[in-house]
């Protein structure tokens, strides 16, 4: 749980500065998810703890990077007030970067099927690290370039069974 929750911040901090081919830049933008029994298994003190020594001193000791960096912890029922928050600290030098960080796992699974979410397209272009992120459900599309999203979250095999669905694991 240690090493999945570091892997997951400090990929986000290396944003699109690194990368490997295959065949085209694949960016360490990692979606992870912590399996395990509840209390017992320490999923939430690993995730906290992997912000407050990892995350914390490196958004101290850099202010700069620190102004394109967002943890979100909630999410509403669409993608488009998480690529406005993208959208209003991207730059073509690196871009914004931002950690959705849920300690259950399964309420982002419900609110991906709620009708007329906009969380699922996101994600996947999310997860895809693809040059430009666009939600063009709205009047005037919001598009956002060169932005880093990674996902941290938690969960029980229980509750991950519940809410996942053969047709969500086959569609990534």
């Amino acid at each position: 749980f240690h090493f999945g929750a570091a892997l997951s911040f400090v990929g986000i901090m290396m944003g699109r500065r690194r990368f490997f081919r295959y065949p085209t830049p694949h960016f360490p933008n990692f979606f992870v998810c912590l399996v395990g029994p509840t209390a017992a298994s320490k999923k939430t003190t690993a995730m906290g703890l992997a912000r407050a020594e990892i995350l914390s001193p490196f958004l101290e000791a850099d202010k700069k990077a620190a102004e394109r960096f967002h943890v979100e912890y909630s999410i509403g029922g669409s993608g488009e007030g998480i690529l406005a928050k993208l959208a209003d600290t991207s730059d073509m030098t690196g871009g914004s970067r931002m950690l959705l960080y849920m300690p259950e796992f399964s309420g982002l699974l419900r609110k991906m099927k709620q009708k007329d979410s906009t969380l699922h397209s996101l994600l996947l272009q999310a997860a895809d690290a693809e040059p430009t992120m666009s939600l063009p459900t709205r009047r005037r599309p919001l598009t956002v370039s060169y932005a880093t999203m990674g996902l941290l979250a938690g969960s029980t095999a229980s509750w991950l069974e519940a809410d996942l669905s053969e047709d969500d694991i086959k569609g990534g």
